[in-house]
């Protein structure tokens, strides 16, 4: 029983790739993977919210009405819109740099002369 458990806790760390299922690579080079993979295999359309995830064209968008990185990114959108200091956030002013040269600042001081 030990044994399964530690190949369950191992197979949580991999995953197939969209390409070729047969490819059982570790999720933290999943990435870099595809980008080896996709280099030989038929174009996949790939998932706005994860990019590992990826499927042909008739299937994309079954799988983005159900996507779970779509469904965690709808859940903390809700949980920010219920933070009324969300709307009260302002861009920052945009400064420039001549807003910074000394002949433009009354307390410049010149320790030069």
């Amino acid at each position: 029983m030990y044994q399964n458990s530690a190949n369950m806790i191992n197979n949580e760390n991999y995953a197939s790739c969209p390409y070729n299922p047969a490819h059982r690579v570790a999720r933290s080079r999943l990435q870099h993977h595809i980008i080896k993979c996709e280099k030989t295999h038929p174009p996949l359309e790939i998932c706005p919210f994860n990019a590992t995830h990826r499927y042909p064209a008739h299937l994309m968008k079954a799988h983005y009405e159900v996507c779970p990185n779509k469904i965690e990114k709808e859940q903390n959108l809700s949980l920010r819109s219920n933070n009324s200091t969300v709307g009260a956030k302002q861009c920052p002013i945009q400064l420039m740099q001549k807003d910074y040269l000394p002949q433009h600042d009354p307390d410049n001081e010149c320790w030069d002369d």
